[in-house]
């Protein structure tokens, strides 16, 4: 089969980047140096580094992180107290995801809180795994409008179909009667099935005061808590004057 045949079959195929890589100049001369089994090989190991790659670029947007370039190897890390290097390489392994566990990071402002949260939801996002990050408010502020307009079961499922979800400033603003059960249905559809990254100002002790005693509430610490890894954020100086550090000053 001639060259340019073979192309236009692979494009209708959607195998886009096989086909690419036979129009480059230097394909036959790949073709003389490697059998017919190695030729295929590379070309599909290609073909799923392309697709492995848009997939992840997908999740990215998907995302919506507030800090995208975060990772866990970052040079920043080193000024954070209250994780250690072993504990950031466990969260980067997302085996947490796996098992369906938990995160808290708490600690002052400025002390890499919603930063850590983003770094961590990379790794995952490298994995393949679907996040999606929410500042506390503006989820309160969706659920009420989803309450309203009547969509709230669809975005209930949308969450629940996400392998993990960031709650950034857990508990920075009260939380109304009129979306407490809500609150809780997201909480309660991912109890010991999907994981949740909390950050917050306020200690997890401190939680419950901030939820109140009802029996609503304390159900909803009950099934926070019951699988959290916690992780009290401390820093000398606060990230959000070391304009240096990358990706870290508006945290």
């Amino acid at each position: 089969m001639e060259t340019h045949l073979l192309t236009q079959k692979l494009k209708q195929l959607r195998l886009t980047p096989m086909a690419q890589a036979i129009e480059e100049g230097n394909f036959s001369a790949r073709m003389n140096e490697l059998s017919s089994s190695a030729l295929l090989e590379e070309l599909v190991d290609m073909q799923i580094s392309v697709r492995d790659e848009n997939c992840r670029k997908r999740l990215r947007t998907q995302a919506k992180l507030i800090h995208r370039s975060a990772h866990i190897n970052a040079t920043a890390l080193h000024l954070i107290e209250g994780i250690t290097k072993h504990q950031l390489q466990e969260l980067a392994g997302c085996q947490w995801i796996k098992n369906g566990y938990n995160i808290s990071f708490t600690g002052a402002a400025g002390t890499g809180k919603s930063w850590l949260a983003c770094a961590i939801a990379n790794s995952a996002i490298n994995n393949k795994y679907k996040v999606e990050y929410w500042h506390f408010h503006r989820l309160l502020e969706e659920l009420c409008l989803r309450k309203e307009d009547g969509s709230i079961r669809t975005f209930r499922k949308a969450i629940q179909n996400l392998d993990v979800i960031i709650i950034d400033d857990f508990a920075i603003c009260p939380m109304s009667e009129d979306v407490v059960h809500e609150f809780f249905e997201i909480i309660n559809n991912r109890y010991n099935k999907k994981s949740i990254v909390f950050t917050s100002q306020l200690g997890v002790n401190a939680w419950q005061s901030y939820l109140g005693h009802t029996a609503g509430n304390e159900a909803i610490l009950d099934r926070i808590v019951h699988r959290l890894m916690k992780y009290e954020l401390r820093t000398e100086n606060s990230l959000r004057v070391l304009d240096q550090v990358e990706g870290m000053k508006n945290d």
